[in-house]
């Protein structure tokens, strides 16, 4: 969908610092742009992120910095307003603070589910004069449960097949943005979950959360969460996933490409599907 006439203005340098209040009072969207133009004066700056709190400003002036710093992709996130070599911020509710701000839960702690693989052999030594005999009576039964076992392992591996395995170079990661910022998601050993800010759903015709951010969750299945926002806590590393780039653990996966953010439970093979003027589950 196009940009509104007056972002160019919100990004055009030579804009005067009076119209650019202007159009941060008039169109909330554009912060992120205001907030990037050299022409911006410090105190509007401040105030967008400092009182405002706009989620997608914060992360677009931090990136503005990380770029101009010459960062690593993978930054850990500050308070607002610090230098360019502190860690990035995490997104916020716009217009409001991120304080007492319900959460889907506690940050994702690395677990690798254990995969469980045993076997064994009890071997009796009987000293005797029959020892010879038993030995061979010992082989053909091992040799006989092995053939008789083969079949349920088989068995076995193929209930724990993967509906939809996520791809082999996937990363590990739990918390992750767009290369946009536009997106955010949580990959959790319970759940993986995204908020979007910028979106049109109502405009096409879907479902829409009245919040500042639109958010799904999927466990086993996939459903709305409004009113929650999964963007981390200030001072967790969030990850950029790269275009064409993935991140996993051993139960929920997510990849980022320019069509936008898909996200699934690797095992039931449902998750969803966003960007900014769309969303579908499966």
């Amino acid at each position: 969908m196009s940009e509104i006439p007056e972002a160019a203005e919100a990004r055009n340098p030579g804009t005067p610092p009076e119209r650019l209040g202007d159009l941060a009072d008039a169109f909330p969207e554009l912060h992120r742009l205001i907030v990037v133009n050299p022409a911006c004066p410090p105190d509007l700056r401040s105030w967008i992120l400092e009182e405002v709190k706009d989620p997608m400003a914060r992360r677009a002036w931090q990136a503005h910095q990380k770029a101009q710093a010459g960062e690593a992709t993978t930054t850990q996130m500050p308070a607002v307003g610090s230098a360019p070599t502190a860690p990035m911020p995490a997104l916020g509710r716009q217009g409001a603070p991120p304080a007492g701000v319900p959460r889907a839960g506690a940050p994702y702690a690395a677990q690798a589910a254990p995969r469980r693989r045993s076997s064994g052999c009890l071997v009796a030594s009987v000293l005797t004069a029959g020892v010879l005999v038993l030995a061979g009576s010992c082989t053909a039964y091992v040799a006989s449960q092995l053939s008789g076992g083969s079949g349920g392992s088989s068995a076995s591996s193929s209930q724990e097949a993967q509906a939809d395995p996520a791809p082999v170079d996937a990363i590990s990661a739990d918390l992750i943005q767009s290369p946009s910022l536009n997106i955010s998601c949580e990959i959790g050993t319970d759940s993986v979950s995204c908020s979007i800010a910028e979106r049109y759903y109502a405009e096409n015709g879907q479902e829409d959360c009245d919040a500042s951010l639109f958010s799904l969750t999927t466990t086993e299945s996939t459903a709305l969460a409004c009113g929650e926002e999964f963007i981390g806590v200030e001072g967790q590393q969030v990850h950029t996933l790269e275009y064409g780039t993935s991140a996993a653990n051993d139960t929920y996966a997510c990849s980022s490409e320019e069509t936008g953010m898909t996200c699934w439970n690797q095992w039931t093979g449902h998750g969803f599907t966003l960007n900014r003027t769309s969303y579908e589950t499966f």
